[in-house]
Formats: structure tokens, sequence, C-alpha cells
């Protein structure tokens, strides 16, 4: 029977999706590893058995392994140049075709450099209150196709060159409106990067997108449905995470994509999968975040003693944040999906080094909203569940996170032996209402492992 398997990150990111979505592949034999959502700016880290490393930001992350194949189904934010330069880099590092393997929705939307420039102007401009952008206009390239409609560039208008130079004309006036309004007039000597970006040659960007994926099948529907049911084992690579989501996440730092389960259940739904399938949560031993936001219990010790060589400081996002399991974040997480079978818990090589009380068990808050579920104004043990487009009162729960004290306690961290790292995943699987399915402590598949009773 064929077996659909979904991996959601129910932290703010870097949980382990890639090496989890590596490890299953192998496991479970599958043939294609779906993306429903996202875009450029996601980064899966995986590492081979034979120490190649690549992160993976378009492409799924079971690419190094021979015959799988990557959909970029209709919810994917396509980038083809940042593409075109993933697939370099993993022909570098052995795989022979990487085009070759993937397959895209022709509705999906594509990312410009016009929509990169427009990103970094309002980022700049927004000064202290930055968001938190990655700075490659995925959020550009969403809210340009929310507003525009048909005019939005896809996916299927890159096989012409001169529709998707009629449309660049047309993002470029827009954006010229648009940011200006917000931004105040264009100086090219305070961001000059982007001003170049928007003033680039409409008939250069035009020929580099299409020619950057003119080997790769542009599918429509019917091809997307025939070809996710003849799979027999698919995995579904979520990005980013929940608690980054666009309408459950921390807003304003949030991203522009449905970062729970729902967008895999809605392809789901929509292609006729109507055999079983499989909601994973991956979570780190520790809360790792990059750009601004809220992040109770922060601990800037933490990069000291949980260092990571490809996790280092971002040119948009700025340096990587860490602090302990947050319990009440991520039981948030949980409700607002609602329908997670079972977690898989990554990064247990690092938990000996965690602090004596590894956990935030509770958030310390004075602020009295109808966010907390239990407990009272001064702790939150539980938060309610997100209301659906209620973005103001995702900005409450963010003045509340903001304003939180993190209340420390759980159990003492483990030893190295791997009995001792596995009953710790197996107490924090227990305080998360999930059960264990998977424990990793290494950056490969090799380090996988099912716990044993």
């Amino acid at each position: 029977m064929a077996t659909a398997r979904v991996v959601t990150d129910i932290g703010y990111g870097d949980a382990g999706k890639g090496s989890l979505v590596d490890h299953l592949a192998a496991h479970h034999g599958c043939q294609l590893v779906v993306r429903v959502h996202g875009g450029a700016q996601a980064g899966h880290n995986v590492v081979t058995p034979d120490g190649r490393e690549h992160t993976f930001s378009q492409f799924g992350a079971a690419s190094f392994q021979p015959g799988r194949q990557t959909l970029h189904a209709a919810g994917m934010i396509v980038a083809p140049l940042a593409l075109h330069g993933e697939a370099e880099h993993l022909r570098s590092l052995g795989v022979a075709d990487p085009l070759a393997t993937l397959r895209i929705d022709g509705r999906c939307r594509v990312t410009t450099p016009l929509h990169q420039a427009a990103n970094r102007l309002r980022e700049t401009a927004r000064g202290a209150g930055r968001h938190g952008s990655c700075g490659i206009g995925f959020g550009e390239t969403v809210r340009d196709g929310l507003l525009c409609g048909p005019d939005a560039l896809l996916a299927a208008d890159l096989r012409d060159a001169v529709t998707v130079r009629r449309k660049l004309s047309g993002l470029r006036d827009r954006l010229a409106v648009d940011v200006q309004a917000e931004t105040g007039p264009v100086d090219p000597d305070a961001d000059r990067d982007a001003w170049v970006l928007l003033r680039a040659s409409l008939d250069d960007i035009a020929d580099r997108l299409c020619g950057a994926v003119a080997t790769v099948p542009i599918l429509s529907w019917a091809e997307v449905r025939e070809l996710v049911l003849a799979c027999t084992e698919l995995v579904i690579e979520g990005a980013q995470g929940v608690l980054l989501d666009e309408w459950a996440g921390f807003h304003p730092h949030t991203t522009w994509s449905t970062c729970t389960t729902a967008s895999a259940n809605d392809f789901l739904w929509d292609v006729g999968w109507r055999d079983p399938v499989v909601r994973l949560a991956v979570v780190r031993t520790y809360m790792m975040r990059h750009g601004a936001g809220p992040m109770p219990g922060e601990d800037r010790g933490l990069n000291l003693r949980l260092p990571e060589r490809h996790n280092s400081a971002h040119p948009w996002q700025g340096g990587v944040r860490k602090a302990p399991l947050d319990l009440v974040a991520l039981h948030y997480a949980i409700d607002a999906c609602g329908d997670l079978d079972a977690l898989c818990v990554t990064h247990l090589d690092h938990a000996a080094n965690l602090p004596q009380q590894p956990w935030t068990v509770a958030w310390r808050s004075e602020i009295d909203d109808d966010w907390i579920k239990r407990g009272d104004c001064d702790y939150a043990y539980r938060l309610a569940r997100p209301t659906p487009s209620d973005l103001d009162r995702q900005a409450r729960l963010t003045r509340l996170a903001f304003g939180a004290t993190a209340v420390a306690g759980g159990p003492s961290p483990p030893t190295a032996e791997r009995s001792a790292q596995q009953a710790f995943a197996a107490k924090m699987a227990h305080a998360l209402g999930l059960p264990l399915a998977w424990c990793a402590a290494g950056p490969t598949r090799a380090d996988w492992w099912a716990p044993t009773p």
C-alpha cells in the first residue's frame, strides 16, 4: 500500500527536516519528494554518509540518492536563477544531472530579481523594526501574486520569453509605485544593489529566467496528478517552521507561507491521494531561529555551547539565536496543526551540552490576554489555538511572547550513550503528547534510528 509521509518542523525552522527527508527516502525507498510551499529561502542541510554536504533550497533533500525526483507543487515559489546555481553546486558534488530530476507545476509563481530588489528596499526601510526577511524576494513574490492575479509570472510562462518580458514590465511598474509608497523615493546611494536590480535590462532578465529552466519539465495539473499517484512512497518536505507560519506564527515576524500540515493536506486531497498519510513533527533538542521576532528564554551563551558550522550569521537576518526547548511554543505549534502523528528528535548529539534545566516549561507574563489557555496571567502553560485570518490576534500573541519570561525546568541533559539520548527524546515526546518515531544523533541519514522499547 502506498504511503505519504509529511515532514513538518514545529519550531522556527532549522530542526533537521533535510536530514529526516534524506533518511525517510532511503529507509522507505521513496521515489518522489514534493515541495508544497516555501521557496528559495529554505535551507535544509544534508550531509551524506561519505561526507558530501549541501544546503537544499529548492531541490528535494533526498537528491543525493539516485532515482529520487523532486516535484514543485503549485504552492511552491520557484526562483529559477537560484535554482540554476543550486543545480551547479549539486553537480559539483557528484549529482550527475540535478535538473533532470526536477518537475515543476506550471502554476508555481516565479521569483525574479525585481522581487528581490523590492524585498530588500522594504526591509531596509523598516530599520530597527525589521521583520526578519531573508532578502531573496519570496514574500514579494507571494504579495504580488495575490494583488495582480493573472498578471503574476508563473512557471508555465517561462517557455515564452516575450510573455515573461511583458509580465516583468508590468511588475516593475507595480513595484515602483508600491515600494515607494511605503519607503519613499529610492535612494540609489543608500541601497545600490537593489537599485541595480530594479534598473536591470528586462530582456536580459527574461532570457536568464527562461534559460535557467529550459530543460526542466513544466507540468500541467493532469501531469502532476499522474506523477504523484504513480508513486508508492512519497515524502512531502515542509519548509521553515510552524512558528513562522503566515497565519499561526508571531505576526509580523513570519513568512508568506502556510507551514502547518495544511499545505500538504490540501495537496494530497487535490491530487486524489487516498492511501495512508503519516504526519511527522521534527524538532531539535533546543530552539533555534534566524531573524527578528520573540523567543522566550533566548540564551546567547548557547551559541558557544552548541556551535554549528553551517549556521553562520546571515547578511539580512543577522546571527543565529538559540533557547532551551520551549514546551509552550511547541504545544502551540502542535495544536495549530492538529493532526500530527509522531515526533522525530534531532541533535541528540548536542543534548549533553544543554543547561541543567534544559526546557522552558511555562511563560511568566503580566499580560492578560485570551491567548492564555491554562493557568493564569502569571504563568502560561498552554496557549489557545490560532484564529484563522486574524492577524491582529497574532500580533497580540507576539506582544505576549516578547513580554514573557521563560520558566526553566525539565530533566537533566543526557550523557552521550545512545540509550540515554533515546530516553531524553522519549521524555520530550511524552511532554509534547506525541509518540516518538525517530531519533538522530548526527547529521547523516546513518545517524537516525527507530527507538527501541
